[in-house]
């Protein structure tokens, strides 16, 4: 396999770059950053695609690390040949997976193939991702060898269509992650936690007996105690039932004394009520009487402030004075009007006088400045004229002159039979004489005298100016007549109001009386209201007097009290009013005593009040007192017991559960036991099975280490120039390798950089070789020489000159020392 050409249109830092690649080394030395890993991540991912696809981190999501700095699609095309054919492949990755495209071409046609499909380098190389990077694509971080895989295993042993030894890693790593998930001897193991989850449960179930025991006698105690409380209930409740008689016994002294005091309290408010009955004399006045009156005594209380804020308002200095402006009249609203509008006419027709005036001396300096053009004019008419004769007269010379030529040139040529070609020339000379002879009678015709012409406009236009000087003269006449007047008008309006004329100050005097006018006529308005309005209130207080007067009458008051005297009146009737309230409480008071004790009285009907009189308050306290303290006493000596009783279920309740509780344990024992024999079963197979395959797989990979042992040495003696070294080195069977230094083998992890390098190098071609006897993958190096000495590095670029043959190599550097020239 061959690439031909790479097309990268935008990836990482990488945009619209183009290679050609040729057979063996395609070297490109940059410098750092110009983006040579880059370059190579490109071409892995081409063939493999993006990984990380779920990771957030960006060292392991490739869409997240390599998204184009610039702007445009993501992605790029490779053009490789395979298999004698040549394909040009196109990805294009999106910003997300779903949004990825791949397309596969045949390079000849250009027409879609189905040869290989997006796992193009699966399909082309026969191995997966992983094991391309630990073969045939080198970087500096992965040149080291760190072993193989079974994939790669499964190359090298030519097995890789039936793919048995690449399912190897699969199986193997179930198998181990079963072993040590359900291992005896680590503590997360499911077989070592299943043996310790046993022997707690066998040591649980010793503590079974011992609680059975302790149960019983909890039980023996707790029925003896259940006696005791019923003897101690019984003895308190004996107790009680005595206490209750003499509950009822006191309350029905409380009885007796509640209807004594219900009795004392009738007569207490009969009495009050008979002395506040006395103190309103022959009559109680009632709450409607004391309201009329009140309202009366109000209505002419509000009267007297109204008719003295009347008083107080008669009168109007402003009107007195407005009708002083007026004494010689109050003009119409119309006069006013028209008198301002013969100011505002006024205005204007000044205006128009100055406005025409302008216009007048504008015709006039129009008019002068026309008689100089005019002037000019008439002066380029002569000089025109005069060179105009000139002209004609030597026109008519010539013209003479060639007629003259013309004849006697023809004359000539007929006298002596000249050559007939003469009459030509002749004849032009004739018509040259015709037409100069005939020209300015021609050019007077066609050409006009262009400055008179322009005179005649002026001159035209100046009468016209003349004319527009007279009309303006005559309206400024006719403005001024009317502007006079018009002033006349107002001089006279204003005089005759004794108010002295001023042109500038006219209008707003106008302005004046007619604001004067209508606040005259408004005051006039509002006087004419006042008089009405005191007319009336003189009628309302007429009329409040007389029913003042018919309440006093007939409350009885009419010698205590004059209407005038409605303060005195308000008084009294507030002071009223309060005893009234108290007259009122005290009836009722009286009234709810005799209900209470009609209510007391009734619900009592059966009770003897004649018998309580045998009762001792004194003896009843005194035994109440006794029996609550001997109820007291039971009732301490119950919650003993009680507390006792509580003790014992507690504990008897926790010997129940605990009990319950080993019988579950018992069963999960016994289910455990079970688990653990089974899973013991499973877990011998599974350990016999994984030594079992580990020794096939062994075994399968020994047949191929002679090849790869055979072409590691030789890439190792060409790198290093020592013919035999390769002899150092041992490969087992697991593809490790290991060189021997004081008569011992060590693994390559411990050798210098430089050796680590070279050792990786020569173990990945040794792979390469065995892995594929025709077409190869091509070799990808990215910068890995980076730690080699220059005698390793000087070994290392002739084996790659010499390996190019085989394979096409990809060489990326940034130092020229490393480059391969």
């Amino acid at each position: 396999m061959r690439l031909l050409r790479i097309q990268v249109e935008n990836f990482g830092t990488l945009s619209q770059f183009q290679m050609d690649l040729n057979e063996g080394i395609n070297e490109v030395i940059q410098e750092n950053g110009w983006g040579k890993s880059t370059l190579a991540a490109f071409l892995r991912v081409m063939f493999y695609g993006l990984e990380g696809g779920r990771k957030q981190k960006l060292g392991e999501n490739d869409r997240m690390k390599y998204q184009p700095w610039e702007q445009g699609p993501f992605g790029g095309v490779i053009e490789f040949e395979a298999n004698g054919k040549r394909y040009i492949c196109t990805r294009m990755f999106g910003q997300k997976e779903k949004d990825a495209t791949f397309r596969l071409q045949d390079a000849e046609t250009l027409l879609d193939s189905k040869d290989y499909s997006e796992r193009l380098g699966e399909e082309l190389f026969g191995i997966d991702r992983e094991s391309f990077e630990k073969t045939s694509f080198i970087d500096s971080d992965a040149i080291r060898y760190r072993g193989i895989n079974s994939a790669i295993g499964s190359k090298v042993g030519s097995v890789s269509q039936t793919d048995d030894l690449g399912n190897y890693d699969v199986a193997q790593e179930r198998m181990n992650n079963f072993l040590n998930k359900k291992s005896a001897k680590k503590k997360t193991g499911d077989l070592y936690q299943l043996e310790d989850a046993i022997k707690e449960l066998e040591r649980d179930l010793k503590k079974e007996e011992p609680t059975k025991v302790h149960a019983d006698g909890l039980k023996a105690q707790l029925e003896r105690e259940n006696n005791g409380l019923k003897a101690c209930k019984a003895e308190r409740d004996k107790a009680q039932r005595e206490r209750n008689e003499l509950v009822e016994k006191r309350k029905m002294l409380q009885e007796r004394k509640r209807k004594a005091e219900l009795e004392e309290a009738v007569t207490t408010r009969g009495e009050a009520l008979l002395a506040r009955q006395r103190s309103f004399g022959e009559h109680i006045p009632t709450r409607e009487e004391l309201r009329n009156l009140q309202m009366a005594a109000k209505a002419m209380s509000d009267y007297g402030i109204r008719a003295e804020s009347v008083q107080q308002a008669s009168g109007n200095e402003r009107l007195e004075r407005l009708k002083r402006y007026f004494r010689s009249g109050v003009p119409s609203e119309a006069e006013v009007s028209e008198q301002i509008g013969n100011c505002n006419a006024l205005q204007d027709g000044l205006q128009r006088v100055l406005h025409l005036e302008e216009q007048a001396e504008a015709e006039k300096q129009a008019l002068e400045a026309s008689e100089e053009e005019l002037k000019r004019l008439e002066a380029a008419a002569d000089l025109a004229a005069a060179e105009k004769k000139k002209a004609a007269a030597q026109r008519r010379l010539f013209g003479i002159l060639a007629l003259a030529a013309g004849v006697i040139l023809g004359g000539v040529t007929l006298a002596l039979r000249l050559n007939a070609l003469l009459y030509i020339p002749a004849g032009v000379l004739l018509l040259a004489g015709l037409v100069l002879l005939l020209s300015p009678l021609l050019s007077a015709k066609v050409q006009e005298d262009t400055p008179m012409g322009e005179a005649q406009l002026i001159r035209r236009r100046q009468e016209e100016r003349k004319q527009r000087i007279s009309e303006i003269k005559k309206e400024q006449e006719d403005l001024a007549a009317a502007n006079l007047a018009k002033e006349a008008a107002v001089r006279a309006f204003l005089e005759q109001r004794e108010i002295i004329y001023s042109r500038a100050d006219a209008e707003s005097l106008l302005y004046e009386i007619k604001n004067y006018r209508a606040e005259y006529l408004a005051l006039l308005r509002e006087e004419e209201e006042k008089q009405e309005n005191a007319r009336k209130l003189a009628q309302e207080g007429a009329e409040l007097r007389t029913q003042l007067e018919a309440s006093l009458q007939g409350m009885g008051l009419a010698q205590t009290f004059l209407p005038e005297q409605h303060a005195a009146i308000l008084e009294w009737i507030g002071m009223t009013q309060q005893k009234l309230t108290t007259y009122e409480n005290e009836k009722r008071e009286k009234e709810n005593a005799e209900e209470a004790l009609k209510s007391f009285m009734e619900a009592r009907k059966s009770l003897d009040f004649t018998q309580l009189e045998a009762l001792s308050e004194e003896k009843l306290v005194e035994r109440d007192a006794e029996l609550e303290a001997q109820l007291q006493g039971f009732s301490e000596q119950e919650s003993g017991i009680v507390g006792t009783i509580k003790g014992i279920e507690q504990g008897l309740n926790e010997d129940y559960d605990t009990l319950d509780e080993l019988c579950e344990k018992r069963e999960r024992l016994e289910a455990l036991q079970e688990q653990r024999d089974g899973l013991a079963a499973r877990y011998a197979i599974v350990e016999k099975t994984e030594e079992y395959l580990r020794t096939a797989k062994e075994a399968f990979i020994a047949k191929f280490m002679q090849p790869v042992k055979s072409a590691f040495d030789t890439y190792y003696e060409m790198v290093t120039g020592r013919p035999g070294s390769g002899a150092e080195f041992q490969i087992d069977a697991n593809m490790n390798i290991f060189r021997k230094e004081a008569g011992e083998y060590h693994e390559v992890e411990t050798q210098s950089e430089g050796y680590g390098e070279v050792i990786g190098l020569c173990i990945r071609m040794a792979l390469l070789d065995v892995m594929y006897e025709k077409e190869g993958p091509p070799v990808i190096l990215d910068d890995p020489f980076a730690g080699m000495d220059a005698k390793h590095l000087e070994g290392t670029k002739k084996f790659l000159e010499k390996v190019a043959g085989k394979y096409q190599i990809l060489y990326f550097t940034c130092h020229e020392s490393r480059g391969m020239v």
